[in-house]
């Protein structure tokens, strides 16, 4: 039994690419098979099915479908079979599937001319099934891809060197969180006596905070070695990253242009701007009456909550939201973080705060021209002068329009470092395109669905911040 097993093993192993390549096109075949059946009887005209003939509604609706689905699914994360957590890329392709029913749906009822109240309503339950028919898909396929490649790849041993005692058990942490994907055995500090002896006897390291001089040592010593590396960027890196090469006579040498944006560009993503925070809030506007309503019954006081902040070039501007605290949560105006279960929340605070739609009102702001719909969160000039003596690569957030939605607010956390959100806010302004911006848009619906993206502080981190500003 151990042998076919290790023989298993090793075929797997010898054939990864291909097997996990056909288990994609199977569970995408099976989604798009399940869809179009549901939508088989709607679609009978004449007494003949147009989705399974040669028609107009079959030359469109497939390739749409098909081009579609597959580009969603790719913007939402892609099928990262052993990267990612089975819920993780559950959430991304059901969301990129739902998204891509919804618009072929709506297109295969205007062909066919669908377009009243009854057809419409009797078709959204048939999208409903067919959507949860497509969800259990997901989950088999995801969880069965993850489970052979987790059973033919064991976890690599792992080594984490590390330069900041205060910031290494949450670190630790969140790499022993994918204990599939790496098996931590040792934790050392950069200056450990046995350190190059530990890189040896390790299969992958992860290096965090460690001084410059280090960090290239310890690198080179991986390349040497042949270890798998994982360490968190620096701004120098995150640089250095987007750098292109030239050759000045029989030198190599690296460039990197500073120049911002292009007045094109900047044009283009504020019409993109005009165009979206519009929509949406005609969309919402009746939702956004509703939580004013609710607000005001609460506890009678104010809906819309003001207050200052940064955006380009350190502009002072008031930010927008729908209040989510008690009258007066900070005391003396002074900036407080959000801790688990704060009590100064109301009931209704936490509902929308869980959602997200108390920034719905930061539209409006969009539309003056004061943010943007994608870029670095907005921080208090208090707050951001304070983090500049630690982090003086903080003022580099402010090179573009505060934003609604961004990298640090999809990928991060509410609790995620002021370290680790600046790392994200630059690897958007150093990457910027408008076909990110669409991306991001779109890959914001993704916090919806995470249990911990408004979490708040813990105590330690708490403590920090109380220290910094006082520090100040």
């Amino acid at each position: 039994m151990k042998g076919i097993k290790n023989i298993m093993k090793r075929f797997f192993l010898h054939f990864e690419k291909t097997i996990l390549f056909l288990l994609k096109l199977m569970m995408f075949a099976s989604i798009m098979i399940i869809f179009f059946l549901m939508f088989l009887e709607v679609s009978m005209v004449g007494g003949k099915f147009e989705l399974l003939r040669p028609s107009r509604t079959a030359a469109i609706a497939y390739p749409t479908f098909a081009v579609l689905g597959l580009l969603l699914i790719r913007i939402y994360g892609g099928w990262q079979i052993g990267e990612l957590k089975s819920r993780e890329i559950i959430r991304s392709v059901a969301l990129a599937t739902f998204f891509c029913d919804i618009v072929t749906f709506f297109q295969i009822s205007i062909m066919l001319r669908q377009i009243n109240a009854i057809d419409i309503w009797k078709n959204l339950g048939l999208l409903l099934v067919a959507f949860l028919a497509q969800f259990i898909i997901i989950i088999a396929f995801t969880r069965f891809g993850n489970f052979i490649y987790f059973k033919a790849n064991d976890p690599e041993k792992t080594l984490i060197i590390y330069g900041d005692d205060e910031l290494i058990d949450s670190q630790k942490d969140k790499v022993a969180h994918y204990k599939k994907q790496w098996k931590i055995s040792r934790v050392l500090k950069y200056d450990a006596l046995d350190i190059k002896k530990a890189i040896r006897d390790h299969e992958a390291v992860f290096i965090f905070n460690i001084p410059k001089t280090n960090n290239t040592e310890i690198i080179e010593y991986c390349y040497k070695h042949h270890k798998k590396l994982y360490f968190s960027p620096n701004v120098e890196e995150i640089i250095i990253k987007h750098t292109r090469y030239t050759v000045v006579d029989d030198m190599v040498i690296f460039t990197s242009s500073i120049r911002g944006l292009t007045i094109e560009q900047l044009a283009i993503k504020r019409l993109f701007d005009i165009i979206f925070s519009l929509a949406i809030l005609l969309i919402t506007s009746p939702l956004m009456l509703i939580q004013a309503i609710a607000i005001k019954i609460t506890d009678g006081g104010k809906v819309i909550y003001k207050q200052d902040r940064l955006t380009r070039n350190n502009t002072v501007f008031q930010l927008l939201k729908f209040r989510t605290m008690i009258p007066n949560a900070e005391k003396n105006n002074n900036p407080q973080l959000s801790p688990k279960n704060d009590p100064r929340v109301t009931k209704i605070g936490k509902i929308l705060r869980k959602t997200r739609l108390d920034e719905l009102p930061q539209l409006i702001n969009i539309l003056k021209g004061d943010m943007s719909f994608v870029g670095p969160r907005p921080e208090r000039k208090k707050v951001a002068q304070t983090l500049e003596h630690d982090l003086p690569e903080f003022r580099y957030r402010v090179k573009v329009k505060a934003g609604l939605t961004g990298t640090a607010q999809i990928w991060g956390k509410y609790n995620t470092t002021l370290r680790d959100k600046l790392i994200l806010d630059l690897m958007y302004i150093e990457n910027y395109s408008i076909w990110l911006d669409l991306q991001l848009v779109l890959q914001t619906f993704k916090v919806f669905f995470k249990s911990d993206s408004t979490e708040g502080f813990n105590k330690d981190a708490l403590e920090e911040f109380e220290r910094m500003m006082k520090k100040k």
